[in-house]
């Protein structure tokens, strides 16, 4: 009855908000009795949960203020509920079960907090890990296409990022990186998983936007990740939320990391072997990525401006305060880096690092690419830059583009038919012939 006069008055008295609001305090204050009367019910197949499950959600629908407000309104057993039924190993509770839970998270969770000033931080970050182990494979095409596990796990991952989308909690999104970064490309969700992260940063106020990402740098930046997880990281999500930030923030964030960037690119890979190799070369790769990042978001005017704040933050010293910095000298100090790069060499013959050698080659490219492309109109720059090979001096180029020794590397095959046609439209696939 409590759910049918909620939807009631969503549907027919939607304009008197202070209807609503009055019928939604009414039942928020009444939250701990209703509980408490569950709780003396038989539970059986979890029904008393799930009908506490519906009443939260109808009174989503009508709620007028943040979301993530309510928890303050009615009381801590709400909090210890939902993070035990989400993290709950009991076999009665199923994936389906914890599915219709996860759409409250936003209730709890919100865009504030840490783990160090919020209380509920550690207990549902312990559930949402229980709820990877019993119910998300280590790969996602693990599990058999329309099997129940595979609908039942893209289910429950679709209602995560639904969560972090409305929340827009650092948490969710911290955990859902966690989940699903071990799993590179070809993740059966990566179209999915991509437009969440659009969705989620888009239209964030300018300080949100700096914190996320200075959180996902702080992710890939950590060498205790595999270098496969950090090169996801970095790709599926740092770039991704980089094309729907503002120009304010891109700046901002260019700021914080541009020192590191240059570093990056200087790292020297002789005498690596290993995952040490490895990590120096998602490295490498990366920092020419971001380069190509900045010279494409950002428009012209701030790349080569006569004061360009974030040449200024790259080569400024306390002595040089107030002195202006010419974006134009980043721009040309990078250039040279990215077309020095044709002539790296790997000695080593690791299947994975020679690809991550592939991949560092191709970054350095693409960002010389954009680096001419978004700051310069001169067209002999394309010939000698971008597609001349001076095999005197050691500069090869394509043969480090394109790996021909691997037939199976460029084709669509191992990917769901239905994340095929966005992918296949956004690249050109290469292939041996």
């Amino acid at each position: 009855m409590l759910c049918d006069l909620m939807d009631y008055s969503y549907r027919r008295q939607a304009a008197n908000k202070d209807r609503l609001e009055n019928l939604l305090e009414t039942l928020l204050n009444g939250w701990p009795q209703l509980f408490a009367c569950s709780r003396q019910q038989t539970n059986l197949f979890g029904v008393c949960d799930l009908q506490m499950i519906e009443l939260m959600t109808n009174m989503v629908m009508i709620c007028p203020f943040p979301l993530h407000d309510i928890r303050h309104k009615v009381g801590p057993n709400y909090e210890r509920w939902l993070a035990e039924l989400i993290g709950s190993s009991r076999s009665e509770v199923s994936i389906e079960m914890k599915t219709k839970a996860i759409i409250l998270l936003p209730t709890v969770l919100g865009p504030g907090g840490t783990a160090g000033t919020e209380s509920y931080w550690e207990s549902f970050e312990t559930a949402l890990d229980t709820l990877q182990t019993l119910h998300f494979p280590l790969r996602s095409t693990e599990f058999l296409p329309n099997s129940p596990k595979r609908i039942g796990f893209l289910n429950c991952l679709e209602r995560l990022l639904e969560a972090m989308i409305v929340s827009r909690s650092p948490l969710l999104l911290k955990v859902i990186i966690q989940m699903t970064a071990p799993d590179g490309e070809g993740h059966i969700a990566e179209a999915k998983i991509r437009n969440a992260i659009e969705r989620f940063f888009a239209d964030q106020p300018f300080e949100m936007q700096c914190d996320r990402l200075q959180e996902l740098w702080d992710l890939f930046a950590n060498h205790a990740y595999a270098p496969t997880v950090r090169e996801t990281i970095l790709r599926r999500y740092l770039c991704t939320a980089l094309w729907h930030c503002r120009y304010d923030t891109i700046v901002e964030f260019y700021k914080r990391i541009i020192r590191s960037i240059s570093s990056f690119t200087t790292e020297d890979i002789s005498g690596r072997s290993g995952w040490d190799l490895e990590h120096a070369l998602v490295d490498l790769a990366a920092s020419f990525r971001l380069v190509e990042h900045y010279a494409a978001l950002l428009p012209k005017k701030i790349l080569t401006g006569d004061n360009c704040p974030v040449a200024k933050q790259l080569y400024s010293t306390p002595k040089d305060e107030g002195v202006p910095v010419r974006g134009q000298r980043l721009i040309g100090d990078f250039s040279k880096r990215a077309h020095s790069v044709r002539r790296a060499v790997l000695l080593s013959n690791d299947r994975s690092a020679v690809e991550l050698f592939r991949k560092y080659q191709c970054a350095a490219y693409r960002a010389l690419v954009a680096l001419i492309s978004n700051t310069n109109e001169d067209a002999r720059m394309y010939s000698v830059l971008l597609f001349r090979e001076t095999r005197e001096k050691g500069e090869f180029l394509w043969r480090h583009l394109v790996d021909c020794s691997n037939d199976e590397l460029y084709l669509e095959g191992s990917q769901e038919q239905d994340e095929t046609t966005r992918t296949v439209a956004k690249r050109v696939a290469i292939r041996q012939e």
